[in-house]
């Protein structure tokens, strides 16, 4: 009959807990009590409940669960302690520890209530002796693991001694205990770049130095230590056996750059398509690899892990299109008594209306470029290329923002084969020589950035150090030692 009371009145308090306390003075704490008491987090729900309390005396459904929650907290801890205290692992000792701080803390709050009707202990004594009987079998395991001599064992030993310190910082010779242990599963490491860059033994050394810094278990052996006394593979591998040194990678560098260039015809305008033309790309690829191997430096020299590791990248390509010059004709004509001038043209013999919207996109695209007042003379191209120059500095972003025009290269007319009528792509055929050279200044200082970039990106590529691939390498190591 108590058992089904108590569960009527839990019934009663979680139905409460969703409507009727959402404006009650402790509805809050409340609640989150009973938040905690679904996660059989009874210290904590015990404590909410205590503040809901203090908050608002009169709270009854805070009142009806306290109890509840107390009794079955209680039960939950001693069963993880009757469960787990026979047990001789550290595991289980630290949870009869752990419930024992619990059940402590539980039933202290229940003291401090006041409330009448609940059974409460001290639990005192059963805290401090679970606690000396964790540390004592968790530093007993330690011992264990680090008298078979196996290093992950030891490694594991160090992380088993560290914890006692924490728990008891005076424990006897737990810092002397912990040195020993790391220093018999620490491992001396020596690095051997090689590469066609002079300064890369060292960039690998000084990397993975500072990649390992934090792992107690790996020395690494300054590079300058044995570089000046080892200039090959095989005299670096005998100044480490003489030394005792335990490990040597060897990191091999290699490098390739390639630029791309494509081209293939089109038609063009692309709104338009009827005059031929060429679609070129400008771009580069490039690949980093670090050929490694790991020798235990025995007698035998034994090498005991190979891999290689690797980076790929292909550029964003900078591409344009244009009428090739192959296609164009020249003619030497007068118009409008503007003097004999040499013309460039491109002829079709498609219906005039097509040939109409092809010219008005190729004399849009004449008409829309950007002069910026930086360049007083725009047929230059020196001071186009200065102002792309100063503008964008990888191919990335010149890509962005000036790839993939189409504009008609050193063009001045079209002509309609089929009337012999010649159209031209400025205001009028003279300002049309004019824009021609505009545009080719332009589309020509375009194209030399690019390719200045991408030099550029050369260069670069074969001073760089990649650090990506570098710390491949790194995460290998750490998993290895």
């Amino acid at each position: 009959m108590k058992k089904k009371s108590l569960l009527a009145i839990l019934c009663v308090v979680l139905v409460f807990t969703s409507c009727g306390t959402l404006f009650t003075q402790g509805g809050s704490a409340y609640r989150e009590g009973v938040s905690q008491y679904k996660s059989k987090e009874y210290v904590k729900s015990l404590g909410s409940l205590q503040t809901a309390l203090i908050k608002n005396p009169e709270f009854l459904e805070a009142s009806a669960m306290f109890p509840i929650v107390f009794n079955e907290g209680t039960q939950y801890y001693k069963s993880i302690i009757s469960e787990n205290a026979v047990k001789e692992t550290p595991d289980e000792a630290d949870m009869v520890y752990d419930a024992y701080l619990d059940i402590q803390q539980l039933h202290q709050i229940a003291k401090n209530s006041g409330r009448t009707g609940l059974n409460t202990e001290d639990f005192t004594t059963e805290v401090k002796e679970s606690e000396i009987r964790a540390i004592e079998l968790r530093f007993n395991y330690a011992e264990n693991l680090e008298a078979t001599g196996d290093r992950e064992n030891i490694k594991a030993a160090v992380a088993h001694y560290e914890i006692v310190k924490r728990r008891n910082p005076q424990f006897p010779d737990i810092d002397q205990r912990i040195e020993m242990a790391v220093k018999k599963a620490n491992r001396t490491l020596m690095v051997f770049g090689i590469s066609e860059n002079d300064d890369f033994h060292n960039q690998i050394n000084a990397f993975l130095q500072k990649d390992l810094a934090k792992d107690r278990f790996v020395t690494l052996v300054n590079a300058k230590d044995f570089q000046s006394k080892s200039t090959n593979k095989k005299a670096a591998i005998a100044w480490g056996q003489q030394n005792n040194i335990d490990y040597m990678l060897t990191v091999r560098e290699t490098k390739s750059f390639k630029t791309i260039r494509n081209s293939e015809e089109v038609l063009l305008p692309s709104s338009t398509p009827i005059f031929k033309g060429n679609k070129v790309s400008h771009g580069f690829s490039t690949q980093y690899k670090l050929d490694y191997s790991l020798i235990e430096l025995n007698p035998s020299a034994e090498v005991v892990a190979q891999d290689v590791l690797q980076s790929d990248y292909t550029s964003p390509l900078f591409t344009y299109s244009y009428v090739g010059q192959d296609e164009m004709l020249t003619k030497d004509m007068s118009f409008d008594n503007t003097g004999i001038e040499t013309y460039r043209y491109i002829s079709s013999n498609v219906d005039s209306t097509t040939l109409s919207n092809a010219v008005w996109g190729l004399k849009s695209d004449y008409s829309n470029v950007y002069i910026p007042a930086t360049i007083t003379d725009p047929t230059s191209r020196e001071q186009w290329e200065l102002y792309y120059s100063c503008i964008y500095h990888s191919l990335d972003s010149l890509v962005k923002n000036e790839g993939g025009n189409e504009l008609a290269y050193g063009l001045e007319l079209v002509q309609d084969s089929n009337t012999g009528t010649y159209y031209s792509l400025g205001n009028s055929p003279f300002e049309s020589i004019q824009k021609a050279k505009v545009v080719s200044a332009m589309f020509n200082s375009k194209t030399r950035t690019a390719l200045n970039l991408i030099e550029s990106e050369e260069d670069k590529f074969y001073d760089s150090f990649d650090l990506d691939v570098a710390t491949q390498l790194g995460n290998y190591l750490k998993k290895i030692f």
